[in-house]
């Protein structure tokens, strides 16, 4: 028996370790930059230290201070490059199914329920993918993580309060998500001292614990997410993830709720605000049966907890209605492991109940198989072929070529061009607007006045249509694609080619 615990042991251990080399492999293998990864590299490669942590970023980006201070110091100590940049998410997701595994253990008694909790941390596409990709997201699941630990060993007598205190304070500048969080732990600890003895003592410690974050994050909002929750761009952008207050809410609320559940186990690749219809399927609804199940069942394992995450939610969900952080895509990736948690204790409940023993352990397998099974199929997920154009370019560009670009690719084009050799590339004409038709998508191209001229364009969802139109009239030479970026080399010599 002793024999058989140990391997079991063993085995939950060796989940971290499967998530890592999952992680690793996307890692190797994420190629350049995305158009959202350059335009936040942009801006921390080429601000100054004061600039880049005391003022608005550019290109409507946003990102925690220490999460910009970090990836400063790495491009200035080791590169300033994607496998470089990339590295502090990797750690941060390399790190999650470890400290996934400590938060199981403290929450569940059962292995079935570890073993889900951990499985599901290991390898959920979306924590795959978001360790290789340059923004916080990753970093936004680890400080929720860590939280949540601390929370959980913390008692309202004060023994443990200390460290969570600190991590508290220090957590909003590692994540914008993070108040949101501590909201959570923090009423859910005043609730509790309330209840018990020595309740006056209790909530006085705990109210100089919820200044101390508070102090912390009113002073992240007045140097650096005041901005950003003020940006026009990003209000439209996200305009999808806020609560409508009228009588769309219901049908809201679980179109919300489908995107939760197949972000935390089913997505692949980056998410966005739009919904999907994969989020009505069978395998999303099930899913999301089994988290509500587990969230009401939560109590018995820690109703600490339990509370937490449904202040958690709610305080996501009123924040979504006020419009100021969106209920959708990659901004609430922080809030995938509490669904992974729910998830669990629905197993937990299974693994509890007489006779229950075996549907628990297969409800835990389908858990971890099924994201395990996304990311097998799915991963290495190819970024942005900029790179790998820029250097097609380079090896078969000639002088007096012409350059035009789409509005998405100008960031990318500066980013990169010095790195393959190509300093002075510059475009020789004003970029093709998003809303040109293939009509006003040659009339940009031919703007550049030669001959032979090159067209780079990242959103070929925006402009497929006037590339295909170029090659079907005969004009295109030559060309290269890759993951979400074309290339093409056109001969403008002919009459017919532009009217000039």
């Amino acid at each position: 028996m002793r024999d058989r615990r140990a391997l079991v042991e063993w085995s939950l251990a060796l989940l971290p370790v499967a998530g890592a080399l999952l992680r690793l492999w996307q890692y190797a293998r994420s190629g350049s930059f995305w158009l959202d990864e350059v335009w936040l590299a942009t801006n921390v490669v080429e601000r100054p230290w004061s600039e880049l942590l005391g003022q608005p970023l550019a290109f409507h980006q946003g990102a925690p201070p220490a999460f910009l201070a970090l990836s400063k110091l790495v491009a200035v100590l080791l590169a300033a490059d994607d496998w470089a940049l990339r590295l502090p998410p990797l750690v941060c997701g390399l790190a999650t199914p470890v400290l996934g595994y400590f938060v199981a253990r403290l929450v569940f008694r059962t292995t079935a329920a570890r073993v889900a909790l951990v499985g599901a941390l290991a390898f959920s596409p979306a924590l795959v993918y978001y360790a290789s990709e340059f923004k916080q997201f990753s970093g936004d699941v680890l400080v929720t993580l860590a939280l949540v630990a601390l929370a959980l060993r913390a008692r309202s007598d004060g023994h443990g309060l200390a460290p969570l205190a600190v991590a508290g304070a220090l957590a909003p500048w590692l994540s914008h998500a993070a108040p949101l969080v501590l909201f959570g732990l923090g009423a859910a600890l005043v609730g509790e001292a309330a209840r018990g003895g020595r309740r006056v003592e209790r909530v006085r410690l705990l109210a100089v614990l919820g200044l101390v974050w508070s102090a912390s994050c009113a002073a992240l909002f007045a140097a650096a997410a005041g901005a950003l929750a003020r940006d026009e761009f990003m209000a439209s952008f996200w305009s999808a993830g806020f609560a409508p207050l009228s009588g769309q809410l219901p049908a809201w609320l679980v179109e919300s709720a489908l995107g939760l559940t197949h972000l935390a186990f089913l997505h692949a690749g980056a998410s966005g605000v739009d919904a999907d219809p994969a989020w009505y399927g069978v395998p999303v609804v099930l899913l999301t049966a089994v988290v509500i199940v587990g969230l009401a069942g939560l109590g018995r394992c820690s109703r600490r907890l339990q509370v937490s995450v449904l202040l958690v939610l709610g305080a996501t969900l009123c924040l979504s209605a006020a419009r100021v952080y969106p209920l959708r895509g990659r901004l609430i990736l922080f809030l995938v492991p509490l669904v992974h948690v729910a998830a669990a204790s629905a197993v937990e409940w299974l693994a509890r109940r007489e006779g229950a023993r075996r549907a628990a352990e297969l409800l835990a397998a389908a858990l971890v198989l099924g994201s395990l099974g996304v990311s097998l199929r799915s991963y290495p997920w190819p970024h942005a072929g900029m790179e790998g154009a820029l250097r097609f370019l380079a090896s078969r560009a000639e002088p007096g070529d012409g350059l035009v670009v789409d509005a998405w690719s100008a960031p990318a084009l500066r980013f990169y061009a010095p790195r393959v050799g190509l300093p002075a590339l510059r475009p020789t004409a004003p970029p093709i607007p998003d809303d040109a038709d293939p009509a006003a998508f040659r009339g940009a191209v031919c703007r550049a006045a030669r001959d032979r001229t090159w067209v780079l364009i990242t959103r070929l969802d925006l402009h497929y249509e006037g590339l295909e139109r170029l090659e079907r009239d005969g004009l295109r030479l030559d060309g290269w694609s890759g993951q979400g970026t074309g290339l093409a080399l056109v001969d403008l010599s002919a009459p017919a080619a532009c009217v000039r």
